[in-house]
Order: C-alpha cells, then sequence, then structure tokens
C-alpha cells in the first residue's frame, strides 16, 4: 500500500503538562507559530549542542588557569610569610645588637673612669681613658623595648 504523503511529514506530538506553554508563549515572542517553533528548535539542537560542548571547554581551560592561578597565589603567599618571618628576626637582631652597643658603651666608659681615678698610669693610658670615659652611651631609645607587632602576626 503506497503511503500519500504531501510536501512534509506529519507527526503527532503530546507535550508534558506546561512545556506546551512554554512553547507557545516563546512562539509567540518570536513571532512564528508553534510548529514553526518546535521544528527551529529541533533543528538548532545540534548548534546548540556544539555551542554548549564548546562553552564546556573553555570553562575547563578557564579552571586550569584558576587551579595555577591558586598554586601561585599559595606560593605568594608562603613566600610572604617568610619574609615577614626574616624582616622580624632582623629587627630583633638589630635590637639585640643595639643593647649590645649600649652595655658595651656602659663598660668602656666605666672602665675608662677607673682606669682615670689611679693615678699612678703612663700619658698614653690617661689618654686612652680621657677617650674611654667620654665615650657616649645611646640613650635614644630603649634596647629592650619589645618589637611591635604587624598585623599579620595576630
Amino acid at each position: 500500500m503506497a503511503e500519500n504523503r504531501s510536501k512534509s511529514d506529519g507527526f503527532m506530538l503530546r507535550f508534558p503538562p506546561g512545556l506546551r506553554d512554554r512553547v507557545k508563549a516563546d512562539a509567540d515572542e518570536r513571532g512564528r507559530s508553534m510548529n514553526a517553533e518546535v521544528i527551529w528548535r529541533i533543528e538548532n539542537f545540534e548548534k546548540a549542542q556544539e555551542a554548549w560542548a564548546a562553552t564546556d571547554a573553555e570553562l575547563t581551560k578557564f579552571e586550569k588557569y584558576f587551579e595555577i592561578d591558586q598554586s601561585e597565589l599559595k606560593r605568594l603567599y608562603q613566600e610572604r610569610g617568610k619574609l615577614f618571618e626574616t624582616m622580624n628576626n632582623q629587627e630583633r637582631t638589630l635590637q639585640a645588637l643595639r643593647e649590645s652597643h649600649r652595655t658595651l658603651s656602659i663598660m668602656v666608659r666605666s672602665l675608662g673612669e677607673a682606669i682615670l681615678k689611679d693615678g699612678d698610669r703612663s700619658e698614653f693610658v690617661r689618654i686612652l681613658a680621657a677617650g674611654l670615659s667620654e665615650v657616649e652611651i645611646d640613650t635614644s631609645s630603649e634596647a629592650s623595648e619589645p618589637l611591635p607587632h604587624e598585623p599579620w602576626e595576630h
């Protein structure tokens, strides 16, 4: 038995609840019939899948860049922490040197004053003692003052 078909094949379609209304609204918005809207969607489905796959591939690429950036950021934070630790250690060393300098200055001055009190010394020793007794003691800052804590240390 021969089939009698017109220019296009017909197809009966049942829509799930709510889908028919959505297709109708989209068709009206685009100025098409529901039939034209369904055909347009079917014809463009593969293009949409390809576009989705391309977008997905791009997102995957960006995720890899993001992972690389995250690991680099973590490395930079660790490096910054080491630099802060080094700076704090240098400041502590500097304070220890200031304190040692102050202690040595006090000792040298005291030694010079003690030598000058004992009168039986040569001229050279008296000149040396006079120089030692005039050593200035740094009183500009308290050598044992506590280190200020930086915000990142809390």
